[in-house]
């Protein structure tokens, strides 16, 4: 099975999970989590089939395009936010997500978690 018929079939059985979950009164929490994994099944499809893939940029003219912003995930500490190490720093949107997705499942509290720009 080549990799774009593996990524179609994981993407097949993706939207047969997301029917069987659409009815759950807790759908769009559940689907919230599933989204990133959505897009990136999509994102691999497309680029295997040579289709360019679209990134909007809708930034005004002087300010830094989507695609090179950076971002540090904080988690609060004793004496303020900070980083819990260096993987949290200078991070995509995306990857800031995920990190921030972590830090929730480990238990931290919403609200000792920031997410900053830093470019």
């Amino acid at each position: 099975m080549s990799e774009l018929s593996a990524l179609k079939q994981a993407q097949y059985h993706f939207y047969q999970m997301q029917g069987h979950i659409k009815d759950n009164k807790w759908y769009s929490h559940l689907y919230s989590h599933l989204a990133a994994v959505e897009g990136e099944l999509q994102r691999q499809v497309e680029s295997l089939e040579g289709t360019k893939v679209k990134i909007l940029d809708n930034s005004a003219a002087g300010e830094i395009p989507e695609t090179d912003r950076l971002y540090n995930v904080l988690e609060e500490q004793t004496n303020g936010f900070f980083p819990p190490d260096t993987s949290y720093t200078s991070l995509s949107r995306v990857v800031a997500s995920r990190k921030y997705e972590d830090l929730l499942s480990e238990g931290v509290s919403p609200n000792s978690i920031k997410i900053v720009r830093v470019k």
